[in-house]
């Protein structure tokens, strides 16, 4: 069963700074290509007023590389709106909500943030400075749609990417600066490990199509400078992986005004000022005289130091990453020589200013290094990504319950909607076959458990239609300990090469400290059945009459099943009660319903006929409680949709 499982490598971006990292297979659109001369770059355009221009089309384009023009292949007008986080659904605890996730573009496809925070540089004293800055941009700037991730630049308490802002801001939270001006032997180590890190993350990011991706490195110092040769060369080294993985580096000094460093003297440059170019080598002509600045300038970004005021580059950072158009192109030199290449782009607008990095470095892997096209393979690269991807549609659930050894046994339900079906067909079968890797990996990105179910349909294709109209669906039990992980699902189908990964986090509690538990929540409805089920999990398919599912939108013409386990561990406790209160929008009960005995060690089961509260969201919140000799209660969470 472990044949294709990508258990050798590490999950996640405090893992990013010490593993490399490889490119990522083509998305939907935006298109992108993973041949190794194939270029992609964004472009802003800005009005006399700074304002973006739009509605240009590809036509209105010119690129040439090196002074010899060449075709643009892919152009994406991208505007990604800011979409208000939904506030019927607050981020809570992770341990009080269900995993429940998917990979649908709707979802994932809104901007992307990477915060690495400089422990090694920034004092003590700054550390509130550092967290507060993350939480502003948090709690103000951050859309529904967004995707964030919080690192430590030396690895360590780390939170990747997610759309939970409480995971944010407890990872912000944790953050504490370790430098010590005392210690000047140690800045050259500090400066290399920093860079590093910076570097790898940067490349694992170029996993990511489609889109343009900010790096904010927040720390107290410049990292190093330019006119010494060690830090030349380290910093050319990770402005080369930023470039290569289309990153735009920005950098924010959070001590306020130090007007002792003459690097921290400028407030961000105006837009289209810092498009400098990318130099072959570093030199006396450098505008920048700290490492970080010239990262900064060079990749796209922009640096903010010396004040207080860092709404402005906030609110920048987020213009910047929502608004432009992004061209692709195959460059007609294919040497993988590691040289740098210089861009023109022109626009048949007048008055107008072209935002863009004015070059890249090519990379130093040959063409024939870049195949791989086992299932293993594809699967290590989709393990790789630090995002979801979503060229394979895929939903998933996740449903802890409590196992007879102290541990859990975890249902992990997979959906794939029928628009991401690749079968091959002929000679009058249709044949679907779908290598799956399902993982739970810790904080510090290490597997702990998993499973690697195939699913093997060949039927005829006349059946076909009546099999997987509305997808298929496969479930998996996994045991693992208790603690909090993140939940990763790939999938490749063969031979189409399709692809697609989901993640989410996911508590498992160790019930058996608990005096009152509750298990996940597995859901099912009467149209459970529509979905073509591969595997199943005996005992939920035995409880609900049919399998669980991972998606949360159902007919109205449905009844919703709810089910999950109570673990009451009191030697002398009372009576428990449980019910199940489902809540509209606005915050009204619209249904109310005991939590049920079930036929099975400790079960509880629930029926909501969805006609009676109508077409909508709403939240069940699920109680548990006694009130005797004390009392002690125990809650769970379930979003669903009514259509």
């Amino acid at each position: 069963m472990a044949g294709h499982r990508p258990r050798q490598i590490a999950i996640g971006l405090a893992a990013a700074a010490a593993v490399a990292v490889a490119a990522q297979e083509p998305q939907p659109a935006p298109t992108f290509r993973s041949e190794i001369n194939y270029v992609q770059l964004p472009v802003r355009v800005l009005g006399a007023n700074g304002q973006f221009v739009s509605g240009l089309a590809q036509s209105d384009f010119q690129i040439f590389e090196d002074g010899k023009p060449h075709a643009i292949t892919a152009f994406t007008a991208v505007d990604i709106p800011l979409v208000a986080p939904d506030s019927t659904l607050p981020d809570a605890p992770v341990a009080l909500v269900d995993p429940v996730a998917s990979n649908d573009s709707k979802d994932v496809d809104g901007r992307v943030y990477l915060f690495v925070l400089d422990d090694y540089h920034t004092a003590s004293a700054h550390s509130f400075q550092v967290r507060a800055l993350v939480r502003r941009f948090v709690e103000e700037r951050l859309g529904a749609n967004d995707l964030a991730a919080v690192v430590l630049a030396s690895g360590r308490k780390s939170q990747d990417f997610t759309r939970n802002r409480r995971l944010m801001l407890d990872a912000a939270d944790r953050f504490v600066g370790e430098y010590d001006a005392g210690d000047a032997a140690g800045d050259e180590h500090r400066m290399r490990s920093v860079l590093t890190s910076v570097g790898s993350m940067a490349e694992s990011l170029g996993s990511i199509r489609g889109r343009r991706k900010a790096l904010v490195l927040v720390g107290s110092s410049q990292l190093c400078s330019v006119a010494d040769s060690e830090c030349s060369s380290a910093l050319r080294d990770v402005l080369g992986k930023a470039v290569r993985s289309d990153v735009s580096i920005y950098t924010i000094d959070p001590r306020g005004p130090v007007a002792a460093e003459p690097d921290h003297d400028r407030e961000p440059m105006a837009p289209g000022t810092h498009a400098k170019g990318l130099r072959p080598v570093f030199s006396a002509s450098t505008t920048a005289s700290g490492g970080a600045r010239y990262l900064a300038d060079e990749s796209g970004g922009f640096a903010t130091a010396n004040t207080n005021n860092f709404d402005r580059a906030l609110e920048r950072i987020v213009t910047e990453s929502s608004s432009y158009y992004l061209l692709g192109y195959y460059s007609t030199n294919s040497q993988a020589d590691g040289r740098v290449r210089k861009h023109e782009v022109r626009v048949a607008r007048k008055g107008v200013q072209l935002v863009h990095r004015q070059g890249y470095l090519a990379p130093r892997v040959s063409a024939a290094a870049k195949s791989g096209g086992t299932v293993a393979d594809q699967l290590l690269e989709l393990a790789r990504s630090p995002l979801p991807v979503s060229a394979m549609p895929l939903r998933i659930a996740a449903v802890p319950f409590l196992s007879s050894d102290g541990n859990a046994r975890a249902s992990v339900i997979v959906e794939m909607p029928r628009e991401g079906l690749r079968p091959a067909e002929g000679d009058g079968r249709y044949r679907l076959n779908i290598a799956l890797s399902i993982g739970f990996y810790d904080r510090d990105g290490k597997f702990v458990a998993g499973d690697d179910p195939t699913m093997d349909l060949d039927i005829p294709a006349s059946a076909a239609p009546k099999v997987t109209p509305n997808g298929v669906r496969l479930v998996s039990r996994v045991t693992v300990h208790p603690g909090t992980y993140r939940l990763w699902v790939g999938a490749v189908q063969t031979p189409s090469g399709l692809r697609g990964s989901v993640m989410t986090e996911i508590d498992i509690p160790d019930y058996d400290r608990q005096p009152l538990a509750m298990s996940g929540i597995a859901l099912s409805s009467t149209e459970a059945r529509r979905i073509y089920t591969a595997r199943t999990d005996p005992l939920l398919d035995d409880i609900f009459g049919g399998p669980p599912v991972a998606h949360r939108e159902f007919i109205l013409d449905s009844d919703l099943w709810l089910y999950g386990e109570i673990y009451d561990h009191r030697s002398n406790g009372g009576e428990v009660t449980a019910e199940v209160t489902v809540r509209s929008p606005d915050g009204n009960v619209v249904y109310r319903t005991p939590f049920e005995e079930a036929p099975v060690q400790f079960g509880r089961l629930a029926q909501i006929p969805l006609k009676q509260i109508g077409v909508g969201v709403f939240v069940a919140t699920i109680e548990a409680r006694s009130s005797s000799p004390e009392t002690v209660s125990a809650t769970r969470t379930v979003a669903f949709r009514v259509k």
